[in-house]
């Protein structure tokens, strides 16, 4: 029965012809040497899980790329850690790739008949950069938009450049059509071209077997079989390690096509960069003269050297091959210097961490709006107000240079009412307002008891609406402003006008909305007005917000203020 059953498997997948194939002997035996291969492969399994992932979560487009990468960054459970596998992992990728090149090229794998199997993997190592090139452009911060900016501009500056770019990022600027087109190279067209090439690699292995190292023929299996999964072990111990050390994939924040910026690319671009930096006027040549120069130089190796009886050539090849990782090796440590020893990048990074971090604590705290991602930095309270604030009201009632009364944190409290009242023309009140503080209508010290400057403090705040006045208070000042002479200035109900600001409502959203439209209507300040009315200037939702930061700062202290600032 379970001969049939075996026979039944294996006329239609053919199992028993590739446990055949495991169990042939191997020239020279098996070896480590040969477990890179293996190694890459399974590196680009894991690429191809976590890519799957994050694209569960991913949304490519201008206005949602940035809030959904920070979404599954910093809500998703496990959602860092699978983003730093992916980041981490095409690194991985170049740094076992670039090891199976140096090991199959240092032991002759490139010569016939083997010709074909490395150009195909110097095919494989060429899409290795196209997907650096089109997978951090998707982030859409800070970061992925202008190093993908740079690298299109060599592009675009090369032959055919005009044409291409616009085909690829669609359109002569970076918009949805350039995520759009980005995602599905990165996710369809390159592991489709890279599975491909893969195949073809393997099957090319197969037909021409190993290179042969010294030693007896030993079968794939078990030998090699060990060896492979020993260092495919290691490989994702190492990664796995080192997406934990490293903590985070990266996410600064969201693409400002406005914003200066200092571009830099990934460590294994680094030599280039270094190059472009270095050749002035020549910088297009150099930005893509470099790595064509480079992958042409390893697809003539076979050409160059392509019999074992020439150990001489071998030797030369083996020495460019050396001395060109070693320029690059020195050429990125320069860059690397470089950028370590220049302070006012230090300074420019830290300002860029510091808004990234500002944008993902915003993006956590109110979500991102619709309009994209720097929208998130409208999301704090009172944004509108503030922005509003500084540009027509700060000039006035801020700073020493001001011509108006201080407006800041316990604006309408308490504190603030009673300091009036004992000194009404003191600088930080009205004492900087040209025509008040010059008016014969200028309200005097109020000269009472300190019991009575109380009582009124507290009849005057009552009109706020807050919850915490003193009824007892408020009675005993009833008389005091009624019968005294604040009633002579002072109106305290319905609309009535007089020489000074009618108290009715006084601190509430409605009496400084009133106030902000037209603080010179004859029931506020009248003919004593320095303030320009904005019932033209501001829309009734600009000037409403207005009036509601100006009520918060009643209750407001400075920390208070300044962590509007920061969520």
């Amino acid at each position: 029965m379970r001969a049939k059953i075996g026979d039944w498997i294996d006329q239609r997948i053919g199992h028993r012809a590739v446990l055949a194939s495991w169990r042939a002997p191997m020239a020279g035996g098996a070896s480590f040497a040969h477990s890179l291969g293996f190694a890459l492969g399974l590196l680009f399994v894991v690429q191809a899980i976590s890519g799957t992932v994050l694209a569960l979560y991913y949304s490519p487009s201008t206005s949602s790329a940035w809030a959904s990468v920070a979404y599954l960054e910093d809500q998703v459970t496990l959602g860092a850690f699978v983003r730093s596998v992916h980041r981490w992992g095409m690194s991985a990728v170049f740094i076992v790739a670039g090891l199976h090149l140096l090991v199959t090229a240092a032991r002759g794998g490139y010569r016939r008949p083997r010709e074909v199997q490395w150009w195909l993997a110097v095919l494989i190592l060429a899409l290795l950069v196209g997907y650096s090139v089109t997978g951090f452009v998707l982030r859409w911060d800070q970061y992925g938009y202008w190093a993908t900016k740079v690298e299109f501009g060599y592009v675009a500056d090369g032959p055919g450049g005009d044409k291409l770019v616009p085909l690829i990022q669609g359109g002569n600027e970076f918009g949805n059509l350039t995520l759009t087109r980005m995602y599905a190279l990165h996710i369809i067209v390159l592991p489709a071209a890279t599975l491909a090439l893969g195949i073809a690699l393997r099957r090319l292995a197969r037909r021409h077997g190993v290179v042969p190292v010294v030693g007896e023929a030993q079968p794939a299996w078990p030998h090699q079989a060990l060896r492979n999964w020993i260092v495919g072990a290691l490989a994702l111990a190492g990664l796995v390690a080192w997406a934990i050390h490293a903590g985070s994939a990266g996410l600064e924040g969201p693409a400002d096509p406005t914003a200066a910026y200092d571009a830099r690319p990934q460590w294994y671009l680094r030599p280039v960069f270094a190059l472009v930096g270095m050749a002035g006027s020549w910088r297009t040549i150099a930005a893509l003269g470099a790595p064509v120069l480079a992958l042409g130089a390893l697809a003539l190796l076979p050409l160059i050297d392509g019999r074992a009886d020439r150990p001489r050539r071998h030797a030369i090849a083996m020495a460019a091959l050396v001395a060109g990782l070693a320029a690059a090796v020195l050429l990125a440590k320069h860059s690397y210097d470089q950028d370590a020893s220049d302070k006012g990048y230090a300074e420019r990074r830290a300002q860029v961490a510091t808004q990234a971090a500002q944008a993902r604590a915003l993006a956590r705290t109110h979500g991102v709006p619709v309009a994209g991602g720097l929208a998130v930095f409208t999301t704090p309270r009172f944004y509108e107000a503030r922005r509003l604030w500084a540009s027509e009201c700060a000039s006035c009632h801020d700073g020493d240079d001001r011509k108006a009364p201080v407006i800041g944190p316990g604006y309408g409290g308490r504190a603030h009412i009673r300091a009036v009242l004992v000194d009404p023309s003191a600088p930080e009140h009205f004492g900087k307002s040209p025509k008040i503080a010059t008016s014969e209508n200028a309200m005097p010290k109020t000269e009472l008891p300190a019991e009575d400057i109380d009582a009124l403090t507290e009849l005057i705040y009552a009109e706020t609406g807050a919850a915490d006045v003193d009824p007892a208070k408020v009675e005993r000042a009833r008389p005091l402003f009624d019968e005294g002479p604040c009633a002579d200035c002072h109106a305290r109900a319905g609309t009535d006008a007089s020489t000074g600001p009618n108290l009715a409502g006084y601190g509430t959203r409605r009496y400084w909305e009133a106030m902000i439209r037209d603080a010179g209507e004859a029931n506020r300040f009248g003919a004593l007005d320095d303030m320009p009315a904005y019932d033209e200037t501001l829309t009734p939702n600009q000037v409403r917000a207005l009036a509601e930061y100006v009520v918060w700062l009643r209750t407001a202290s400075p920390a208070d203020e300044k962590a509007l600032a920061t969520p």
